[in-house]
């Protein structure tokens, strides 16, 4: 019998000793880290971007729904959305791989002229809707404060993709 509880006794003692090991191998962080990730949520262009706008009274218009941009672009109201749109065109880089977002390569004021032609609002509508999706998709932890090339699209982004809420 002394054999038998012996044997027991040394087998208990290693699933203390793996139990023990298991603990450790938790409180290393072996398990568990990408399940949290996951729960995180990873912020973006247009979360961050909504989080500010909601205190500006302005809505996001990316998705052009009801082919709003091409309606703002016709519209003489102070402040003008073409004016808003000229001045960060050129921040508007189109930093897609392969699939390209089709800017129109006429020059911004041939463009963005006091009245602008129809072909011209279709086109311009077109890439910022595309522009405004793409990047209202990508990852932006924290909104930049400082000149680069993020900050340029961080600009663009609040300046042409959202706008005065409709009322």
């Amino acid at each position: 019998m002394a054999p038998q509880a012996a044997v027991g006794t040394g087998l208990g003692g290693l699933a203390v000793a793996g139990a023990g090991g298991t603990a450790v191998a938790y409180a290393a962080g072996a398990f568990g880290e990408k399940e949290s990730k996951k729960n995180e949520e990873v912020k973006t262009y247009l979360s961050q971007a909504l989080e500010v706008a909601s205190k500006k009274g302005k809505e996001y218009i990316g998705k052009n729904d009801n082919n709003r941009i091409k309606v703002l672009l016709g519209e003489s109201k102070t402040p003008k959305y073409s004016e808003a749109l000229k001045n960060v065109w050129e921040k508007m880089t189109d930093d897609t791989s392969g699939n390209s977002l089709d800017k129109p390569s006429t020059d911004k004021n041939e463009l963005f002229r006091e009245t602008i032609e129809e072909t011209n609002k279709e086109s311009i509508s077109t890439y910022t809707s595309k522009w405004c999706e793409h990047i209202s998709k990508k990852p932006l932890s924290v909104i930049p404060a400082t000149d680069s090339g993020e900050k340029n699209a961080w600009d663009a982004f609040n300046e042409a993709c959202f706008w005065t809420k409709a009322v």
